[in-house]
């Protein structure tokens, strides 16, 4: 019964690390400020990321998994981060530094949209209305 709830788990951390791979993606594209319901899920996604680490120390997901795993079979749980365990053929440095990156760039690219967008709105205004 455990280890059923650790793979449903395991899977949901897997389509959620997805979601904010290609949604930082989509953000530093430009896709989502014409999509404002994804945007708000995503950045929403993201803010709890950033809670989820700098309050346990540790994802909650990989926790969870983690503990599920043990009441399953104790000592059976995997030492080590979600993407370590599962991912394990991408090199450190991606977890490390590209994925902070990522994220960061994500962040970053909300206010830089909205700046070109506003200048782009603000340039095809008739000439009369400045």
């Amino acid at each position: 019964m455990y280890g059923a709830l650790a793979d449903v788990v395991a899977l949901t951390h897997g389509l959620l690390i997805l979601c904010v791979v290609a949604g930082s993606v989509a953000a530093v594209a430009g896709l989502l400020r014409r999509r404002p319901r994804l945007a708000v899920a995503f950045y929403t996604l993201i803010l709890l990321v950033i809670a989820s680490d700098r309050l346990l120390g540790d994802c909650a997901l990989t926790q969870l998994e983690q503990s599920l795993r043990n009441d399953a079979l104790p000592g059976s749980a995997y030492r080590g981060s979600f993407i370590g365990h599962y991912f394990g053929f991408l090199p450190p440095f991606v977890h490390h530094w590209i994925g902070p990156a990522i994220i960061v760039a994500a962040l970053a690219a909300y206010p830089c949209w909205w700046w070109v967008d506003r200048r782009v709105r603000a340039e095809n205004r008739p000439q009369a209305a400045r």
